[in-house]
């Protein structure tokens, strides 16, 4: 690796709740890998992590002028 400190990948999967509160649903799994001198150090460089994301209907929001009357 040049320059760069980490190299992220994400997987996910989207689901649409008929039953849940949520409504729609997207979960994900990522791996983080540190970028490290020595190939011995290559495990304890590597996270794992999910998230899981959901959408939130949005209220519209009135325009606002940004000139000065």
């Amino acid at each position: 690796m040049q320059g760069g400190k980490y190299t992220t990948a994400w997987s996910g999967q989207y689901y649409q709740e008929s039953s849940g509160k949520d409504g729609e649903v997207l979960l994900t799994t990522w791996i983080m890998t540190a970028n490290v001198p020595d190939i011995k150090e290559y495990w304890e460089a590597t996270s794992i992590g999910q998230d899981r994301f959901t959408r939130t209907p949005q209220k519209p929001k009135g325009r606002k002028s940004l000139i000065k009357k």
